[in-house]
Formats: C-alpha cells, structure tokens, sequence
C-alpha cells in the first residue's frame, strides 16, 4: 500500500481530529523524501501516529536501504502556554498554581533519582494522557516540598515554555 498524499493526510487528521489545524509539508531538496506534520495543542503524538498508521503513512526512523523512497512521515507537535497553563490547573487542582517563575525549582527524588521540577511533570502529563495521575500525584508532591521550603533554587533562568 503507496502512502496517501499530503492533501489526504491533512483531510484525514482534520476530520479525526476537528478542533486541531494541521500543517502537512513536503520536504526540499535533500529532504525531499519526508513529509512533514505538524499541530499545536490537540492530540498527543500517539494519537496522530495511531492515525497515520491506519491511512499507511506511519512516521518511521531513517535507514539507508529506503532513505529516499519518499515514505518518510515526521511529527511535531508544539504545545501552547495556554496548554502549558491549562494542564498546570488540572494537575494542581483545587491548590493554586505557582508562577511560572517557580516551576524550574527542583525537588530531590528519593533513592538518587535526582532531581525534578514541576515542568518535568507538566511535560510528561501534555505528552501522553497515560502518565496523568502519575503526574498529578508528582505535582502534589513537588507542590507540598516547595510549600515547605525544601526545593533547590531554578536551575535555568532561561528554560521557557
């Protein structure tokens, strides 16, 4: 089965996945071979792949025997600082949200796990809906040891999200 091409694709996600607007590229010259996807918000990566896979187009790894028989699929999805923020809400729910400026300060995991911070969890709760209660206990967690006093100073002034 042949890949279907970039306006099939966009119909497709757009049709599954309605709220979300999709850009679906061709690459250029040496990258001509890939397709690219990408979105902000919506759907996680999962999701969209589960898609691709069922319409033949599976975003797939480079490897020199196929490298330029134009079946390669890229996805890149961007999340927003409302999602950012939006997801920080339903982690932290009913406590208040810190500032931005406080999430970057880490808190030492036990067993030399070292160190973590509240965006670690926002990443992993936006990037695969599996990991949320995990991740809503993780933020309590980070939460009570920042209410206390016992978190390390922002590792990065310059991290944003």
């Amino acid at each position: 089965m042949s890949r279907p091409n970039n306006a099939t694709l966009k119909r497709e996600l757009s049709r599954r996945f309605p709220a979300v607007r999709f850009s679906v590229r061709s690459g250029r010259g040496t990258s001509s071979c890939w397709t690219h996807i990408g979105w902000t918000d919506g759907p996680t990566d999962q999701r969209v792949e589960s898609v691709l896979g069922q319409l033949g187009a599976a975003p797939g790894t480079v490897d020199q025997s196929d490298y330029f028989d134009g079946e390669r699929v890229s996805c890149s999805r961007q999340v927003s600082d409302g999602e950012y923020a939006r997801v920080a809400a339903l982690l932290l729910a009913p406590k208040v949200v810190p500032p931005q400026s406080e999430w970057g300060r880490g808190i030492l995991r036990g067993n030399c796990g070292g160190y973590y911070d509240f965006r670690d969890c926002l990443w992993r709760a936006v990037s695969n809906r599996e990991n949320f209660e995990r991740e809503r206990f993780n933020a309590h967690a980070w939460l009570a040891a920042i209410t206390a006093g016992l978190a390390e100073a922002p590792r990065s002034v310059t991290y944003s999200i």
